[in-house]
């Protein structure tokens, strides 16, 4: 039996390694800095801030609306150059350049002037010196025709818009106060600031006085009425045991006063009273002839 050695070389074969895939490039995020921008929106005429007005940047979309009292704050601007323009309803827009800084508040402040006619604005004090608010402001023009009426703030001010030149007369109301009133002449577009008017408490007074008989003697329980002819003044009264009676918080007017009681006859009477003036009156009251007793002819 033969046997033969194979003399054949075996070839081991190279493993093939894979190629690596390219790395996607990832970007690195950008980040865009932001900037405020602050101000204040003010009538030029009155120097007070102007509530409601608009503020635009020219690119961005950016905006604000002041508050009451004419400041805006545009948070979260690119840094970069705008131009903005404030408007409001009767004022002439203005615009002005501003740049804004990353993490900085750029201040931008406008003034605006109204667009046609004249203002007039004043302001009203008490007898302190004390901004007084409340007070009822009524302007009237030629003709005696109110154009216009408002209510003065807490700052004690008030103002009158689109006005045409000419002659006003400004009256000052206010329960408690006298009434006041000031004449001005408006120019043409004039931003006319009135003279300061402070006001003075109104001092009250009073009328009082006894229901008698024509013996002298009080009669109790006389109904009374009282009637302010120009103030239009409505009071009602009784008198005491005593005939005594009062109206008081009078204002200066002339009043009548009316007394009635079953069984008398109705009387009136006429009084002038002074600012803080106190009258004291009597009123006499006769009997009704219904009332009166009939003497029998025996008694004769």
């Amino acid at each position: 039996m033969s046997f033969y050695k194979s003399t054949g070389t075996q070839t081991t074969p190279t493993p093939q390694t894979s190629p690596t895939p390219a790395t996607t490039p990832v970007p690195t995020p950008v980040t865009t800095e932001k900037g405020v921008i602050v101000g204040t929106v003010a009538d030029e005429a009155a120097g007070v801030g102007i509530a409601g007005a608009k503020i635009i940047t020219d690119k961005g979309g950016y905006s604000a609306t002041t508050g009451f009292d004419g400041t805006y704050t545009i948070v979260d601007v690119s840094a970069g150059d705008y131009a903005l323009t404030a408007s409001a309803d009767g004022y002439k827009p203005s615009s002005q350049a501003v740049t804004v800084y990353a993490g900085e508040a750029s201040a931008a402040d406008f003034v605006l002037t109204h667009e046609s006619g004249g203002i007039v604005f004043g302001f009203v004090l008490d007898e302190n010196g004390d901004s007084l608010e409340g007070v009822t402001v009524a302007i009237t023009g030629r003709g005696n025709n109110q154009l216009q009426g408002t209510e003065t703030d807490d700052d004690g001010y008030y103002e009158f818009r689109d006005l045409e030149a000419g002659g006003y007369t400004l009256t000052f109301e206010k329960s408690g106060y006298k009434t006041q009133t000031l004449d001005i002449t408006l120019k043409a577009e004039e931003s006319l600031e009135a003279e300061t008017v402070t006001m003075e408490l109104e001092v009250k007074g009073s009328i009082f006085g006894y229901v008698v008989d024509i013996y002298g003697n009080p009669i109790e329980s006389v109904k009374l009425k009282l009637k302010g002819i120009n103030t239009k003044i409505k009071r009602n009264a009784s008198s005491d045991a005593d005939g005594f009676f009062e109206f008081a918080d009078l204002e200066k007017d002339k009043y009548v006063i009316f007394a009635s009681k079953k069984r008398y006859k109705k009387t009136k009477q006429t009084v002038s009273l002074d600012e803080g003036d106190e009258q004291e009156i009597e009123i006499e009251m006769r009997k009704s002839s219904s009332s009166r007793r009939v003497i029998p002819e025996a008694e004769e």
